[in-house]
């Protein structure tokens, strides 16, 4: 019978590993997984980063395309009727209708002050709360609105983290029967914050800039981004009342998600945002000189940020000044 294999001795030419040659090897195998550790770790950051501001960039532009696409539907349907019910003298152009553009944060507008201008109008857009009897009916008028708020937004019950306080793009749609507009006044406005969403986070300014036409050779419609169909006057009606502007050109800014995380802190804004906006698109003139201004100032701050520009055709617009 043969020996079995514990019989066996080594043959003199088989060479066993040192414990010097182990802990080398173990050393070396220790090195490598370490290195494609971080290798993979970096690459996962990265891709990361690039995948969120990707998501911002995205989430902008959506946000940017369908408020340009709801202003460019505005509406105003003006009619000529008697300046004066009682004691008539003259027609004068009228409108069940309103366009209103202003200073966010400043009566009867909602926003964070220093955020750029708040805009209100009447659009087809179709939307209603009963839709089990207006379901369909794609026509129907809606006061819509867009402004920048700094602040909190609401969150699902299943989270539990803080909520991070963002300056978010928020979009009014008051559903059709919900209407107010009718009557003249600004009273419908202070129903806003009811039908109001966040449609962006990290949007920082909205800039509004009525215009005759686009491009360098266009006039300014409004020396201080300021509009209201409704303004009252005094004596002969001026050219611009109860008319809507042929172009506005609009302007969005809007933060990477990580720098906006950089920012965030209490409940006042960022102290480098409102440093940047101070005293800037207040008055349209300057529009250039002030885009410039913000944009040295917010490189300056190390943040990353985003600024879409669009000139807005109004088709039902029928002045042409």
């Amino acid at each position: 019978m043969g020996p079995t294999f514990s019989d066996r001795e080594p043959s003199p030419g088989a060479a066993a590993f040192s414990l010097v040659e182990m802990l080398v090897s173990l050393t070396v195998v220790v090195v490598i997984t370490v290195l494609t550790s971080s290798v993979i770790s970096q690459a996962t950051r990265m891709w990361q980063r690039t995948s969120h501001r990707i998501d911002a960039w995205q989430e902008a532009r959506t946000a940017f395309e369908r408020l340009t696409r709801h202003l460019g539907q505005a509406t105003l349907q003006p009619y000529l009727d008697y300046d004066d019910p009682v004691a008539p003298t003259r027609y004068d152009r009228h409108s069940d209708l309103h366009f209103i553009l202003g200073p966010a944060g400043s009566d009867p507008l909602p926003g964070t002050s220093g955020t750029g201008q708040a805009i209100f109008f009447q659009a087809p857009a179709g939307v209603v709360a009963d839709h089990a009897h207006y379901e369909g009916l794609e026509g129907l008028l809606n006061a819509v609105g867009y402004y920048v708020e700094y602040g909190t937004a609401p969150r699902p019950d299943l989270i539990n983290t803080p909520a991070s306080r963002r300056y978010r793009l928020r979009e009014t749609v008051f559903p059709a029967e919900a209407n107010r507009v009718y009557g003249g006044g600004n009273a419908w406005l202070a129903d806003a914050a009811g039908y109001s969403e966040v449609v962006a986070d990290n949007v920082i300014a909205l800039i509004v800039r009525p215009r005759s036409s686009g491009g360098a050779d266009g006039v300014d419609l409004s020396a201080d981004y300021t509009r209201d169909t409704r303004a009252p006057f005094i004596g002969a009606q001026p050219e611009s009342s109860h008319q809507l502007p042929p172009i506005v050109e609009v302007t969005l800014i809007a933060l990477s998600e990580e720098s906006a995380r950089r920012l965030e802190s209490g409940p006042e804004p960022p102290a480098v945002i409102a440093e940047a906006f101070r005293e800037r698109f207040r008055q349209s003139h300057r529009y250039a000189e002030d885009l410039a201004a913000v944009r040295e100032a917010l490189r300056e701050a190390g943040l990353e940020f985003w600024v879409f520009e669009s000139a807005v055709m109004i088709g039902e617009a029928r002045w042409q000044p």
